[in-house]
């Protein structure tokens, strides 16, 4: 809820009414694709990358998870589902500390 991933080409044309709370954050990406070559490397389990990724914001903050969940996103080691789970997770403990 409160979250839209727009594939191009997948879902036609989306549009929004303007959002009522003034409260609000958006993150916007724009990605071109993936290397499919990076894509066919085989994946670590999805809960040791969890484990990894809050230890790494548990030790280091939730900014430098964020990006070492970024990186392993660019190689191919995590799905985007589980890309999105966790980053959802980590914007939310920065709101957190920031709020």
């Amino acid at each position: 809820m409160g979250e839209a991933i727009i594939v191009k080409g997948q879902f036609g044309l989306i549009r929004f009414k303007p959002l009522l709370k003034p409260d609000y954050t958006l993150h916007v990406e724009i990605k071109a694709g993936i290397d499919p070559t990076k894509t066919t490397k085989k994946k670590r389990k999805s809960r040791t990358i969890k484990k990894d990724i809050l230890n790494i914001a548990e030790m280091q903050g939730a900014e430098a998870a964020l990006l070492k969940l970024y990186e392993l996103r660019k190689e191919g080691k995590v799905g985007m589902r589980h890309f999105y789970n966790l980053r959802k997770i980590l914007l939310e403990m920065m709101e957190e500390v920031g709020g």
